[in-house]
């Protein structure tokens, strides 16, 4: 792990004072909507809490998830005798801006130079930001799998699996990122070790990506992360033999086990037009990549065919029916067609071109893109919300540009942010 850079006083002061600012923007943006009926499945989630409330310990049918974060708003109307909707909008608020000031930890930690700037791109990632004050399980999932990020990165495993666990009763596929905080744990603390049995040419390629050697750690600490990470794959395992899936509420809708492409696709579609100014910045890199590359060219044709083939709009809930939903509206449209359906592969092609050129200089980099189609494949419901943790993560590991080209990329968002709020905020569409 790179040590901290001591930063001046001053530029602290300043940086706690832009966080600052980020939160009061996420207060504004509350206030506005605060009093709204409900967006999208609040309503669902609001039912699961005053289900709790009255002492019936079941699921309402329609909640798919775990049901972690009713149970604690349920306990926290308890304790403070306030039970509405604002109420529990005022919670996920409150985790939304815990989450800022965790995520810019971990930036300061990664690369300190641009930590302000990434938590920037963070506050407006434009289909995260309207969810900062709804009642939905999106934002504590975010925190909570932050959480177990930052205690990896300060070599508290146990802590790290025990905040990856409770992840899980928010939203069940985190299991995926418990498996990749694993994943860092072996690389960190036995990657040397596991390097001796490859071929001498594969060792070379991957030693670069070894952490910087670190002292010793207690065998009592090692072991309380094994023994933590274990039992949390255990009790998911045995969570999904009970459950018989993965979903709890509306399991129709949610098959498994089931394999479907159709959130990649459409992950690489937002990555595209979400951080558009990153890939402008990288298209020389890009280009010269596709030069130089024998496989880049062939491989992009066969991503194209197999995307011809696989990327089909059939769940129910993507429909016209549900046409309120921006992301139907997108589905649905580029399903019309064969022409239709091949622009939309332009913006998926780029994209993939984009990360394929991308320097991966981190290994969580490096297993985030497989994991991230690992965690998405088992949906049949296309569902940007299902992005939130891959796109946070992929924030904080990409290699990063000039301080010039990254503020541009948060202006972007920012203005791309405050199109997608205002369209939710009237309630034109939602997403």
């Amino acid at each position: 792990m790179r040590a901290l850079t001591h930063t001046p006083s001053r530029t602290i002061l300043a940086e706690a004072a832009v966080l600052l600012l980020f939160a009061g923007v996420l207060v504004a943006s509350f206030f506005a909507v605060k009093d709204a009926t409900y967006f999208g499945d609040e309503g669902f989630h609001f039912e699961q809490i005053e289900l709790f409330l009255k002492g019936e310990l079941r699921n309402t049918g329609a909640v798919t998830t775990i049901p972690g974060h009713h149970a604690f708003l349920a306990l926290l109307s308890v304790l403070t005798g306030l039970r509405s909707l604002l109420f529990y909008r005022a919670v996920t608020l409150c985790l939304g801006i815990l989450s800022v000031f965790v995520f810019h930890d971990i930036a300061r930690r990664l690369e300190p130079r641009t930590a302000l700037v990434r938590t920037a791109q963070y506050v407006f990632l434009p289909i995260l930001f309207p969810f900062f004050f709804l009642l939905y399980t999106d934002v504590p999932s975010v925190l909570l799998s932050l959480l177990a990020l930052r205690s990896l990165l300060r070599r508290r495993y146990a802590g790290s699996a025990l905040w990856g666990i409770l992840s899980i009763t928010v939203r069940q596929n985190n299991i995926i990122w418990l498996g990749f905080l694993f994943a860092l744990f072996l690389w960190r603390e036995y990657g040397r070790t596991l390097l001796r049995p490859l071929p001498s040419a594969l060792r070379r390629r991957l030693t670069p990506y070894l952490p910087a050697a670190q002292p010793p750690l207690g065998r009592f600490r090692l072991a309380a992360g094994w023994f933590w990470f274990l039992l949390g794959f255990v009790l998911f395992a045995a969570f999904v033999v009970w459950n018989g899936g993965i979903a709890i509420g509306d399991k129709g809708a949610h098959p498994f086990p089931n394999l479907h492409l159709g959130n990649v696709y459409f992950l690489l579609f937002l990555l595209f037009f979400f951080f558009l100014p990153l890939h402008l910045f990288r298209m020389k890199e890009a280009a010269a990549r596709l030069r130089t590359s024998r496989m880049l060219m062939p491989l992009l044709v066969v991503a194209f065919v197999v995307y011809m083939f696989t990327f089909v709009n059939t769940h129910g809930y993507n429909q016209d029916l549900y046409s309120v939903f921006l992301r139907n509206r997108i589905l649905v449209y580029f399903n019309l067609s064969l022409l239709l359906k091949t622009a939309f592969f332009l913006p998926v092609g780029f994209a993939l071109l984009s990360l394929a050129a991308s320097p991966r200089k981190r290994t969580e980099f490096l297993l985030l893109l497989p994991l991230t189609v690992l965690y998405l494949l088992p949906s049949w419901l296309i569902e940007q919300r299902y992005y939130f943790v891959p796109f946070v993560f992929f924030l904080l590991f990409r290699a990063g540009l000039s301080r010039r080209q990254e503020w541009a990329q948060a202006a972007y968002s920012v203005l791309f942010t405050g199109v997608i709020y205002y369209i939710v905020a009237t309630r034109y569409l939602f997403l």
